[in-house]
């Protein structure tokens, strides 16, 4: 660094042509256009006083063309789901889900609703079609890279699917443990996940002792201790009352505004009111316009 009062200069060289360029004009500033600078230019820097003044000129074009976007989360392209005796499940399902997302499956028992869920966690396979999650192709990955695959997903399931000789604590510590996490940090993420779901004080507590709704919500917690860039959910109101489903809906919403891609499964059109959403509604295993 310089001291005090002397001006320094730093030379800043782009990619373009190598004559000397004319300063352009700054245009708009369109959102999504793309600036490329076409010179080099001297910018100086002066450090006296108490502030700092930086004066500089540098030429640059408009591309006019926006910015490339970052690929959707999830993409179904074709997919059929088709199981043994012929019975199938989806039936050439296309869509798109993007990054950051929260989407609400609607449609009546058996519309195939689980087992498109099934295919995004890679539990089940596509018969047909492709289905891309992260950037992977769910149906080529090996039995090796599934569990990395799901290390980005969050699953909550309408059953809860919790260890009953396990405490709350214990409950949402396991997927931690299973990846090797260390237990200092690992405690960190438990009981920050607990707080968000406000069962931090019940961290010792048994899930036998816990309402239906507390039970649905140290299974949330479970699902987002990791993290995941992805969260499914199935039926995750449907043994609930009205207030406890408005307010886990209310909760996967609070998710989904710090960038979670999330997706949730409901027989019931109205939860998809109580949040900001995009519903795709399945009657039959086919995607309803």
């Amino acid at each position: 660094m310089p001291r005090r009062g002397s001006p320094f200069f730093l030379l800043v060289q782009a990619k373009g042509t190598k004559k000397k360029d004319t300063p352009l004009t700054a245009p708009s500033k369109n959102a999504g256009s793309t600036l490329r600078c076409t010179g080099a230019q001297k910018i100086k820097i002066n450090t006296s006083g108490a502030s700092t003044r930086c004066t500089f000129v540098i030429n640059y074009e408009t591309l006019n063309k926006p910015l490339p976007l970052s690929p959707p989360m999830i993409t179904f392209s074709q997919v059929t789901k088709r199981y043994r005796g012929g019975t199938e499940a989806l039936k050439a399902l296309s869509f798109t889900i993007e990054t950051g997302e929260l989407v609400v499956l609607t449609g009546p028992s058996g519309a195939g609703k689980t087992t498109l869920l099934k295919l995004i966690a890679a539990i089940e396979r596509p018969t047909q079609g492709s289905v891309l999650v992260h950037g992977q192709n769910v149906g080529k990955l090996t039995r090796g890279a599934v569990p990395y695959l799901r290390r980005n997903i969050g699953m909550v399931f309408q059953e809860g699917r919790l260890l009953f000789d396990r405490n709350v604590f214990e409950n949402v510590m396991l997927p931690l443990s299973i990846i090797g996490m260390p237990h200092r940090e690992a405690a960190k993420r438990v009981r920050a996940a607990l707080d968000k779901v406000e069962l931090l004080p019940r961290e010792k507590a048994m899930p036998i002792t816990l309402s239906g709704g507390e039970q649905q919500r140290l299974a949330i917690a479970r699902a987002i201790v990791n993290r995941p860039a992805i969260l499914i959910a199935d039926e995750p109101t449907g043994n609930l009352d009205a207030d406890y489903a408005t307010q886990l809906m209310n909760m996967f919403s609070a998710f989904n505004q710090v960038g979670v891609t999330i997706v949730i499964a409901t027989h019931h059109p109205s939860m998809a009111q109580h949040i900001k959403s995009r519903e795709l509604h399945l009657k039959a295993g086919v995607l309803q316009a």
